[in-house]
């Protein structure tokens, strides 16, 4: 059993030192639980109380798994709808980025062309926007 930490008013349950806040009831309400994988205590508020058994609240650890993968399930979900929201100007602008073709690398490679009259970066930057075009066209 893993190291797990209870604060009920807090709506706290941490396994591991992985922590998590969501809604649980405990029955009869204590101010914390501390389990220790094969002992633990719990702390009454006026005093602590040794515990050899943990089955009594392996529901709370069962719920922190649930809503791991609750959370994990949702933040999936809210990257997928962001990326369906991406116009070709935002995938374009993710491409460019990858391939090394950033504003700033084309605001240099454009100085460096015009005002100092060397054009290789101009070139080469030329060629990953139209490959990026090409990949990605206007919708």
């Amino acid at each position: 059993m893993a190291r797990v930490t209870i604060i009920p008013s807090d709506n706290l349950v941490m396994v591991d030192q992985k922590p998590l806040w969501f809604s649980y009831t405990v029955d009869p309400v204590f101010h914390a639980l501390q389990w220790y994988s094969d002992h633990g205590e719990i702390e009454w508020g006026d005093r602590n109380e040794d515990i050899s058994d943990f089955t009594p609240y392996q529901y709370l650890v069962d719920a922190f798994h649930a809503e791991e993968v609750r959370l994990a399930d949702e933040l999936a979900q809210a990257i997928a709808d962001r990326e369906a929201a991406k116009t070709y100007v935002d995938h374009r602008r993710d491409a460019y980025n990858a391939a090394g073709a950033s504003i700033e690398d084309l605001t240099v490679a454009a100085w460096e062309k015009l005002v100092e009259d060397r054009p290789d970066s101009a070139n080469a930057l030329q060629e990953i926007r139209e490959r990026v075009k090409a990949s990605h066209p206007k919708e």
